[in-house]
């Protein structure tokens, strides 16, 4: 056995990427699932971060239609790797993405299960998403992730709170 290159590597990324992006999400995961059978965390950081982001991604689109539960735990897990990467490393907007996309997958765990848990989490995560993405540096980040934490609010019945995120949104 012999190890890949590093070009390797960002080709066989690149390809997987790809996959995702034109939606075929179940390949995408194989692909990556490869993809971290030839590197490891401490020889290429940056890649294995990159692959445990974009595998939670694709985790989260073959959840909207096909065993969701499991795809968006599988995504909830990749994501938080990804995201011990990103903070270790004090890089705030991957940080941000990431807080924001773990949130939105404890919203559709509430939505499956019922469990309200779930919500108070993705509020906490989306504030801290919020933390890096202010309103005057990035308004556009920061109106989806006030968006998206209205949302959450409206599900927890706290209408107050949720009109008030729609108005920072707006």
């Amino acid at each position: 056995f012999e190890p890949c290159s590093k070009d390797t590597i960002n080709d066989m990324i690149s390809y997987s990427d790809k996959l995702l992006s034109s939606n075929n999400a179940q390949e995408a995961i194989q692909k990556y699932n490869e993809i971290l059978e030839n590197i490891s965390k401490d020889e290429m950081p940056d890649a294995y971060s990159h692959v445990m982001n974009n595998i939670a991604n694709a985790y989260s689109k073959l959840a909207e239609y096909k065993n969701t539960k499991t795809n968006i735990l599988n995504a909830i897990e990749s994501y938080q790797q990804a995201l011990s990467f990103y903070m270790d490393n004090d890089d705030g907007a991957n940080s941000s993405i990431v807080l924001n996309n773990i949130a939105n997958a404890n919203r559709v765990l509430t939505d499956i299960t019922g469990d309200t848990a779930y919500l108070e989490k993705a509020v906490n995560q989306y504030k801290n998403a919020l933390k890096y993405y202010s309103l005057p540096k990035y308004p556009l980040d920061h109106a989806l992730i006030q968006y998206n934490m209205a949302k959450a609010y409206f599900d927890l019945g706290l209408s107050d709170l949720s009109r008030e995120c729609l108005s920072n949104a707006e």
